[in-house]
């Protein structure tokens, strides 16, 4: 019965220390899990689906002519339909040795596959009057394969106070990019083609593009 006695202790140690080291390897596990769902300034933070998921989104000028002598916007007939969107990327932009439209080529990509995911924009006009005269117009794809977004177009004095969602809540493929482009331009009438004094349809703008999903967000801003 002695003996006995001297035994019990013995397994109890045993497997307390099984125990100590389980809990100790779980805890491991979770901090190594918990570094690699922080890691990356654009990581989505919250939930294990979001390890080393991230986020990009870029707003680039393209067909940007240097020829012309200024890169301040002229009016323009430019119009948001197919033709003339077709017309202004052949001809770079470039309205009879002015500037006539400013296109910007938006990217975002997603590391990991989305059921829902938003690419909200924003335009605001400063140093015009006459916002409403702005515009701007949102297609995909290039020369022949260009087709405008429907819905996805109209006046700067919208968007500054209400954003547009350009991707309208779709779903992401995970390492495909979502490419969208937009025109910017001012719109042909007597408002416009005042004297700069006027300070009518005059000015510059600031964009900006929202990739968001997931609880996570990245933007990117532009101007002129």
């Amino acid at each position: 019965m002695e003996e006995n006695n001297r035994k019990g202790p013995g397994v109890f140690y045993a497997v307390v220390g099984v125990a100590t080291l389980v809990v100790a390897i779980i805890g491991a596990t979770f901090a190594y899990f918990s570094a690699q769902a922080s890691t990356g300034a654009e990581d989505i933070k919250g939930g294990t689906l979001d390890i080393k998921q991230s986020f990009s989104v870029e707003a680039v000028r393209v067909y940007k002519d240097e020829t012309v002598a200024s890169d301040n916007l002229v009016p323009s007939d430019a119009g948001a339909n197919i033709t003339n969107i077709k017309n202004a990327m052949t001809a770079k932009c470039v309205n009879k040795g002015y500037t006539g439209c400013h296109i910007y080529k938006i990217t975002a990509k997603s590391g990991q596959t989305l059921n829902t995911a938003s690419l909200n924009l924003t335009l605001t006009q400063t140093g015009a009057t006459d916002v409403a005269a702005w515009k701007y117009v949102t297609f995909t794809g290039e020369g022949d394969a260009a087709a405008l977004v429907e819905g996805k177009s109209g006046s700067f004095n919208v968007l500054d106070t209400a954003p547009v969602d350009l991707h309208s809540g779709a779903s992401v493929t995970g390492g495909t990019d979502v490419v969208y482009y937009l025109m910017i331009y001012l719109e042909n009438k007597d408002a416009s083609q005042n004297e700069p004094g006027d300070n009518l349809a005059t000015g510059s703008y600031v964009g900006k593009v929202t990739f968001q999903a997931a609880g996570g967000t990245v933007s990117a801003t532009f101007a002129a």
